[in-house]
């Protein structure tokens, strides 16, 4: 348990983000490729299943879990990544960057904002609101996909108290085209 500072966290796990984002792509790419090979039409509940899936095992391969910081953890039909004491969930968000499932229905402690692990402290009298990175309240790894589900147009990593995300750092740089866009040439006149 920690208490939760968004600049201190991005500092923390900054050398992880470009990891995430690598192995996030490369479980989507597995995905695409199982719906490619048995034309089977997913669920969006089944596709996000499938895609953490395959984000587990390739994070199970990669060099950063293992040791006395970094484990995965399996809990509730879900598994948390700690780093450097953090616990982590893997997600699909929503366009406003929230954890697509139910929060509120997976974890009764959630049914308030805070659970009893954020009251607030006092110092000389005066409460200080804390809020703490928890297996109730963990950061999220997450992705965001287009409407069609085709492809992932955002990443983030989030922290969120019952439905309201609290801070959110974008991992990495998700290129599109953009076929509006036309090219910067000078106009030139035509002549009669």
């Amino acid at each position: 348990m920690k208490i939760f500072i968004g600049d201190k966290v991005e500092k923390e796990l900054n050398e992880y983000f470009e990891i995430f984002k690598d192995i996030a792509f490369a479980s989507f790419k597995e995905y695409q490729e199982i719906c490619a090979q048995r034309g089977t039409p997913y669920s969006s509940l089944t596709r996000a299943n499938m895609i953490r899936d395959h984000f587990k095992k390739l994070l199970l391969a990669s060099n950063i879990i293992g040791g006395e910081l970094n484990s995965i953890e399996e809990s509730n039909n879900t598994f948390y990544i700690n780093l450097k004491g953090y616990p982590i969930t893997f997600n699909k968000l929503d366009k406003d960057k929230r954890k697509s499932k139910d929060v509120d229905d997976t974890n009764t402690q959630m049914n308030y904002s805070q659970s009893f692990g954020q009251l607030s402290l006092l110092y000389n009298g005066m409460p200080i609101n804390q809020n703490w990175v928890t297996k109730e309240t963990p950061l999220t790894f997450g992705y965001i996909l287009n409407r069609i589900g085709t492809e992932i147009i955002g990443l983030y990593l989030t922290y969120q108290l019952g439905k309201n995300v609290v801070w959110h750092k974008k991992i990495g740089v998700i290129k599109t085209i953009d076929l509006n866009k036309q090219k910067d040439n000078p106009k030139t006149r035509r002549v009669r």
